[in-house]
């Protein structure tokens, strides 16, 4: 009877003090990890190497419930809103500038070779008129235009205006450098670069 009386009582002990968590071995991260009965996760020990000692930390948040915590965002998306809008707004209104740009060669290559030029007949002009605009467009609009610039900065936009202005001249020094008088041509040459100031 006392053999039986143990043995009930032993029974007895082990299903009330039964085990509560699960410890398993994260070799990922390299500690214990403690799970309750329905698989949550409620703390981990990891060994410490500077005090050369195992450390029990507590998972809270988990071991009432499984919570998920939204995500705070630190992210400010009304400046991030008006700095794109600016950055736009500064893009278009350079490339409109970059634009204005080009139409001033064109305009200007019209003046220099139609009211400067003193060749007859004039349909000759309106010809070699063209062929500078179409200089002009094949050899610096379109590589401008390849190179993909940023023109939301304006020191970018300047340097694009300006190098479009200085290679419209250099084709007009090419291409009128078939004129003998010298001093025409330099005349030529002034008054185009006068059109820019």
């Amino acid at each position: 009877m006392r053999k039986f009386t143990f043995l009930l009582f032993l029974i007895f002990t082990i299903s009330c003090y039964s085990q509560t968590s699960t410890e398993k071995y994260n070799s990922l991260l390299r500690r214990y990890e403690y799970f309750d009965g329905r698989g949550n996760m409620t703390g981990y020990k990891q060994y410490n190497t500077y005090l050369n000692q195992w450390e029990y930390y507590d998972n809270k948040s988990q071991s009432s419930g499984y919570q998920i915590q939204p995500a705070q965002s630190s992210v400010n998306l009304d400046l991030v809103q008006k700095t794109l809008s600016s950055r736009q707004s500064a893009y278009d209104n350079n490339l409109k500038s970059i634009q204005i740009t080009v139409k001033s060669v064109y305009k200007n290559i019209d003046y220099l070779v139609l009211n400067l030029m003193t060749s007859e007949p004039k349909e000759l002009d309106y010809k070699y008129a063209n062929h500078l605009k179409y200089l002009f467009e094949t050899k610096c609009v379109q590589a401008i235009e390849q190179k993909g610039y940023d023109y939301s900065s304006n020191s970018t936009t300047n340097m694009v205006n300006d190098w479009l202005v200085k290679n419209s001249l250099n084709i007009i020094k090419q291409e009128l450098n078939f004129i003998e008088d010298r001093t025409y041509y330099e005349r030529l040459i002034n008054s185009y670069i006068s059109l820019y100031n």
